[in-house]
């Protein structure tokens, strides 16, 4: 028998029994579709977290203090270390940054509805919406007056204005701070976008920023420590050798070695990578169970089939057909079965991360290998679990099939 009439005659057997053979391929489908769903996704997710950070810091790398037994008091950062990084020819722009996390927004809004928000509050300098690539949407950015003059004003990220005024552009508008040094008021003077809204939405994560002159943190603060330096290097590809050069010279002039550390969007992203691939794999763990249980389901069914069709099988034999031919149309159709299977779990799949991509504001993604997996996967699944029902139907004696009744 030719393998074209082999797979005409298997095509006919599945759909004789249609409502037999969608039971069989439920388990392929609903293994196939999890995978599917949460592939595209997961790589749609991963693909605008990945898009917003390379935009945001593509280029960019953070200064830490190391703290370890080797720090002295001298080799703490402070405003002048700023200079001294700018010595290295392959930065573009420095910031000097003083974070203080742990307050809230207090804002007594109409009818005396109090909203309160977790925040970031960060004295910065001017050039620190240079580095940050920062996006102005109403009002303007911090300058140099702002901070020679220790002013109480402050630019926030759209988000805030949202969730406590109910409106993003709040220029104009005071901001009441909580923190462990009271409260204190900001006048709004700028709006700019924050590029992981949307992502922050998603994991409901209320967590704001306020960015204040950096002398004004420290006045308030009783300080004039730098916390880190944000840093942007001319050329994103040597942006390792800018990091590194940058420590040496600060070893160099604090004369102090393993003091200082660098981190930049590379580290954020490997963090990202690992608990989507962690989620991933369980997933996939979860979908294979469905998957040789689909197989296991498959296997009956064409158990169930070789022993109706005993007695075709009889009469073709006696006609003269090999075991050879009963095996591949027997294989044949339950690779069909798990291959529909497939082709129906990566359809509802698809469409499932589509409708979850719309409600999470992104855009799902399916590569052309994936396809290739899961349809590699179903045809496996169909041969591994059809050889013993197609061996069985090509083993059978023809004069007992023809008894068969």
């Amino acid at each position: 028998m030719k393998l074209s009439e082999a797979g005409i005659s298997a095509i006919k057997s599945v759909f004789a029994n249609k409502m037999r053979s969608f039971l069989t391929m439920l388990g392929i489908i609903i293994g196939i579709s999890s995978v599917i769903m949460l592939t595209s996704v997961g790589r749609g997710f991963q693909d605008g977290i990945s898009g917003e950070l390379t935009k945001m810091g593509s280029n960019m790398f953070s200064l830490y203090i190391n703290y370890n037994e080797n720090v002295r008091e001298k080799d703490l950062l402070r405003m002048v270390d700023k200079n001294i990084i700018l010595e290295n020819p392959q930065i573009l722009n420095v910031s000097s940054v003083y974070g203080y996390w742990g307050g809230e927004v207090i804002n007594n809004l109409k009818k005396k509805n109090k909203k309160k928000a977790n925040l970031q509050l960060l004295g910065v300098d001017s050039d620190y919406f240079k580095v940050n690539k920062a996006t102005l949407l109403y009002g303007r950015l911090l300058n140099k007056d702002d901070n020679i003059n220790r002013r109480r004003v402050a630019v926030v990220d759209n988000t805030l204005g949202k969730k406590v005024f109910g409106r993003a552009n709040i220029v104009g508008e005071f901001v009441k701070v909580k923190t462990e040094r009271g409260i204190q008021k900001y006048i709004v003077v700028g709006v700019i976008k924050n590029p992981m809204e949307k992502f922050m939405t998603l994991f409901k994560q209320e967590s704001f920023s306020i960015i204040t002159p950096i002398k004004t943190a420290h006045s308030l603060f009783k300080t004039n420590s730098v916390e880190y330096f944000e840093i942007s290097s001319k050329n994103p590809k040597n942006i390792a050798q800018s990091a590194k050069n940058t420590i040496k010279i600060l070893e160099r002039v604090h004369r102090n070695k393993n003091v200082y550390i660098v981190e930049n969007v590379s580290k954020y992203l490997n963090n990202f990578n690992k608990i989507l691939f962690g989620i991933t794999a369980f997933i996939t763990f979860v979908a294979s169970i469905a998957l040789f249980v689909g197989g296991i389901g498959v296997m009956n069914i064409m158990l169930v089939t070789v022993t109706e069709r005993t007695r075709e099988i009889g009469i073709r034999k006696s006609l003269g057909a090999k075991k050879r031919d009963i095996l591949i149309q027997f294989l044949i159709e339950a690779v069909i079965l798990t291959l529909i299977g497939g082709g129906i779990g990566i359809a509802f799949g698809y469409g499932g991360g589509v409708l979850a991509a719309h409600f999470l504001k992104i855009t799902p993604k399916l590569s052309l290998q994936m396809l290739i997996i899961a349809f590699a996967v179903s045809s496996s699944i169909g041969i591994i679990f059809g050889v013993y029902p197609a061996k069985k139907a090509a083993d059978l004696n023809p004069i007992e099939a023809l008894r068969y009744e």
